[in-house]
């Protein structure tokens, strides 16, 4: 998942304007700017969730007490919270005010074009055991750039068919796209879950709203004649974000092989030191619950599938924020190597 310790940014300074109207004005002079920790903290959430990168511009009046009184004149894309962001950064804007034949004086105005770039993926796995690792992994980003457009949660549940809305369906529209030079998609329907439900055409009517963002340009120019599945999520619940950057719901999600405790061998395996391996499948249902069966287990009769049916079935439902939905499944294996 995305980490925000070395979060990139960029700050444009544009013109100073001021309103006395005398030569001797000086341009006020920034004594502290926004950290990356003023970023982390302001980022907006569902933006950071889906890769959406953006910009805002602020104009701001300069006080005596070097304090700024910012409004937000500009911010693209639209409706993911980047001017409410830039504002709040703001506070941690100081700055000298403008000078009238050597004294300070209030009313001096800058304007700043504030950048929000989401930095590369980093290997948050420091520290985590083999079993651990496994499961991070299974949950790894799908194969999807930075935006530097894209549908918001309000514009995909106006898309939503009618009929699924109105029975608060979820779904899934799933599109294979090709990025042309102007790093727009091009795209066709691939699938759609559950079937003839309409959300292929919905998504397909989502698409002109992406934009790769130019952080992205590596994936756009490999994506100029090689397809990517790009899975849009539609649902009633406003938890649910439109694009799912983790599971496409075309296979079950297979959690890594793992290897049981030594504590959680039956005890006649562990007595008889008996080898063993389970599979337990999970469909998600209403809710994202997780109603859970024995698929398969080698040898049987050994009590191996019950005890991953037991750990597979306390799991709570798995974050909205995945891109599951009612229908999708999930895997767990375990082997057992008594020692």
């Amino acid at each position: 998942m995305r980490t925000f310790a070395a979060l990139i940014v960029a700050i444009l300074l544009g013109a100073v304007e001021a309103r006395a109207q005398t030569p001797d004005i000086q341009n006020p002079v920034w004594l502290e700017r926004p950290n990356g920790e003023d970023f982390r903290q302001n980022y907006p959430s569902q933006a950071v969730e889906q890769s959406v990168e953006g910009r805002a511009t602020l104009e701001c009046l300069v006080r005596l007490d070097t304090t700024v009184d910012c409004s937000v004149i500009a911010e693209s894309p639209a409706s993911w919270g980047f001017g409410d962001a830039a504002l709040a950064i703001a506070r941690s804007f100081r700055v000298a005010p403008a000078r009238v034949d050597g004294q300070p004086v209030e009313g001096g105005r800058i304007r700043n074009t504030i950048r929000f770039v989401l930095p590369p993926i980093e290997d948050s796995y420091e520290g985590l055991s083999p079993e651990q690792r496994a499961i991070e992994e299974a949950f790894a980003d799908l194969d999807l750039p930075n935006w530097e457009e894209a549908p918001t949660t309000s514009s995909v549940l106006v898309a939503t068919p009618h009929a699924a809305r109105e029975a608060n369906v979820q779904g899934r529209g799933i599109l294979s796209c090709r990025v042309n030079r102007e790093r727009r998609l091009r795209c066709r329907p691939f699938r759609e879950m559950p079937a003839d439900s309409g959300f292929g055409v919905a998504a397909m009517r989502l698409a002109p709203q992406f934009l790769v963002a130019q952080s992205s340009q590596q994936f756009a120019d490999a994506h100029r004649t090689e397809p990517f599945l790009l899975p849009i999520v539609f649902g009633g619940a406003p938890e649910v974000t439109p694009v799912s950057r983790h599971h496409t719901g075309l296979e079950p999600l297979d959690i890594p092989l793992m290897r049981a405790p030594q504590d959680a061998i039956p005890p006649e395996a562990l007595a008889a030191r008996i080898n063993g391996t389970a599979s337990v499948l999970c469909n998600i249902g209403a809710g994202l619950a997780l109603t859970c069966s024995v698929e398969a287990e080698s040898p049987a009769g050994w009590g191996f599938g019950a005890v991953v049916l037991g750990v597979a079935s306390s799991l709570p439902a798995p974050p909205a924020s995945l891109g599951f939905i009612p229908g999708d499944q999930i895997r767990f294996r375990a082997e057992f190597v008594p020692e």
